[in-house]
């Protein structure tokens, strides 16, 4: 059953990822789209700091309290998150939008969405994205479970290095989006991609383990 919600999760956030994406790119000039991605970025990134030591404060709590019922706390934190997400779209739904032009005759749905990938830069693009994303979210997931039963380090810590993390993002998105403004998101990307590879791997090396036992 979680696979299947997790299956709808992603093929629904895939969906409007696109569209709101798209949806940014007609609305900011290109000369901004670093800038305010970066701002937009530092935003979320400041939200998520606080809202991560409160989370990882909260289930700790719980399960001083009620030890055997920890899956509970976990439930209660996704359930908030969903509501706050559903009214963060009913607040999206209530933004003026002028309506897409008709789309040209001769030129069916499957036309429609087929036409960007005749585009080789799109086609490099995609395969791109879906090498990261795979890889990223194969490997992610896992982070939190090794720190938590190989390295026995409490929730409260995990959740400090997690907010350590973000701390960098915050500090480092400023200088992304003028960078990806100057240079190109290529770019960066060329040079952070790397770096962040190497950094699992040096994560995942035996001199590491032994420095954080």
């Amino acid at each position: 059953m979680l696979v299947v919600f997790i299956l709808f999760h992603m093929a629904f956030a895939a969906v409007s990822g696109c569209s709101w994406n798209s949806w940014m790119r007609d609305l900011i000039p290109d000369e901004r789209l670093g800038q305010f991605y970066s701002k937009r970025m530092r935003l979320q990134t400041l939200v998520g700091i606080v809202l991560s030591l409160l989370a990882g404060w909260f289930i700790d709590y719980w399960k001083g309290l009620l030890p055997q019922e920890e899956l509970y706390a976990y439930a209660l934190l996704f359930l908030i998150g969903g509501i706050i997400g559903i009214i963060g779209v009913h607040y999206i739904s209530s933004i003026p939008e002028p309506e897409m032009p008709s789309p040209e005759k001769g030129h069916g749905l499957f036309g429609i969405l087929l036409s960007p990938v005749k585009n080789q830069n799109f086609k490099n693009l995609l395969v791109f994205l879906g090498s990261w994303n795979f890889a990223v979210n194969l490997a992610s997931p896992f982070f939190t479970v090794y720190m938590l039963k190989k390295l026995n380090l409490t929730m409260s810590n995990v959740v400090f290095l997690t907010v350590l993390s973000q701390i960098a993002n915050f500090t480092f998105l400023r200088i992304w989006g003028r960078f990806t403004d100057r240079y190109s998101n290529k770019s960066v990307l060329r040079i952070s991609g790397p770096l962040f590879m190497l950094s699992v791997l040096a994560g995942h090396s035996p001199q590491c383990q032994r420095g954080m036992y």
